[in-house]
């Protein structure tokens, strides 16, 4: 299955397939060095695919270009920074 994701405007990040929308994720800029991961959401078809992490990881690659810390807000972004541990300590906030 060939993704393409975007980071389509400020405050949202999308993963297409097949030229539909499949999931996003929207985060807010609360503070200049602050992103919160609002909502994470996959389309039913595609669930169970690792799809919502790929999109918490696209985030997180943004952050890190950008200088940022991550407050995961949505609970599936909370399980997620739990769950890989060490790995995101460089951007959790």
């Amino acid at each position: 299955m060939q993704k393409q994701f975007k980071h389509l405007k400020k405050g949202t990040f999308t993963v297409e397939c097949k030229a539909q929308k499949i999931g996003w994720v929207t985060y807010t800029l609360p503070a200049e060095t602050v992103l919160r991961i609002e909502h994470v959401e996959v389309i039913p078809a595609y669930r169970g695919q690792e799809i919502a992490k790929e999109l918490v990881l696209q985030v997180v690659n943004f952050a890190r270009e950008k200088g940022l810390k991550i407050i995961p807000v949505c609970s599936y972004a909370q399980a997620l920074f739990r769950k890989m541990g060490a790995t995101l300590d460089d951007v959790r906030g």
